[in-house]
């Protein structure tokens, strides 16, 4: 027996909470959390961190950076930077560009490490460009 599908049951859809407009209650719920600053829910339950100033987007990149600035104290990599573009274009026609959450050099050699959990590594996007940035750039990045 086919289960029929109501207007209530689509209220409670995450197509329904992307779009409240289409719910007139909804939307007053929605304005109202906008009103009293409410932060939004990140889709993979990631909390965003705060260290020397610089917003990461999960615990594990803020600690990451941690990690890789005491190697960088040390001596073991230089030129550490964060959140570094690259431009994915193929033949000559800007296609997208690729966020890589560090780069530094170790041994003169360029690293590029994003840092991703198992949910987010399986992203169809995130694969894309990642191959992109090998075949264009010649860059393998380091998941971690």
């Amino acid at each position: 027996m086919k289960k029929s599908f109501t207007i209530d049951d689509f209220k409670n859809t995450a197509a329904a909470k992307l779009n409240p407009h289409l719910f007139p209650k909804m939307a007053e719920k929605y304005s109202q959390k906008q009103e009293e600053n409410i932060p939004a829910k990140n889709k993979y339950g990631n909390k965003k961190v705060v260290f020397d100033g610089i917003e990461f987007d999960s615990k594990k990149e803020g600690n990451r950076y941690l990690e890789l600035k005491g190697r960088q104290m040390a001596g073991e990599i230089t030129d550490l930077r964060f959140q570094v573009e690259y431009e994915l274009n193929v033949n000559s026609y800007p296609v997208c560009s690729y966020i890589a959450d560090f780069t530094y050099k170790e041994n003169g050699v360029l690293v590029v490490e994003d840092v991703k959990s198992k949910a987010t590594r399986k992203l169809p996007v995130y694969r894309i460009k990642n191959k992109m940035m090998e075949a264009i750039h010649n860059i393998k990045i380091q998941e971690i």
